[in-house]
């Protein structure tokens, strides 16, 4: 659970990084960056490792990639709209946690258990986040295209 932001930080550092300045043969500003995260991970490490174990490991991670998100997302900023970024990600927040209570209530209000627990959680959660994603989507198309 605690790893679980890094996702999209490393997925927008990606876009940033190899979507943008790679192409752009900006290849010296993503090295800047993986450079500069890496000796984050490494100062912090050293410090949170012996005090908080596997939970100063995978904070001291999540700063790391967050600091060469931030690093390739500013060298990149003038070829992405800043503003539409955000707006997907609140969307996607949004309809993460609708989709997080509903698998949470499928567990709750059955009898089921196990492997087909898993699998109903599985249905409920792909279906409700394709539901929603898509529903948000037709909406936010609609209203640019007009």
């Amino acid at each position: 659970k605690m790893s679980a932001p890094i996702i999209l930080v490393i997925g927008m550092a990606n876009i940033a990084g190899n979507a943008v300045l790679i192409p752009i043969e900006e290849h010296n500003k993503t090295t800047v960056a993986t450079i500069a995260g890496a000796v984050v991970n490494i100062i912090l490490n050293s410090f949170w490792i012996g005090v908080y174990f596997s939970t100063g490991a995978m904070t001291a991670s999540i700063i790391a990639e967050s600091i060469v998100c931030v690093i390739e997302m500013y060298f990149a900023r003038k070829y992405y709209n800043i503003k539409n970024i955000f707006l997907y990600l609140t969307q996607s927040a949004v309809i993460s946690l609708i989709m997080y209570l509903l698998i949470v209530s499928a567990g709750k209000i059955t009898a089921v258990d196990g492997i087909l627990l898993t699998l109903l959680q599985i249905v409920v959660g792909g279906g409700s986040y394709s539901i929603l994603f898509f529903g948000i989507f037709k909406l936010i198309f609609r209203k640019r295209v007009k």
